[in-house]
């Protein structure tokens, strides 16, 4: 988990 979307690598809410 960490936001797989290509945000900032850190821990949003899960490895969407």
């Amino acid at each position: 988990m960490g936001g797989g979307s290509g945000i900032s690598n850190l821990h949003v809410v899960s490895s969407d």
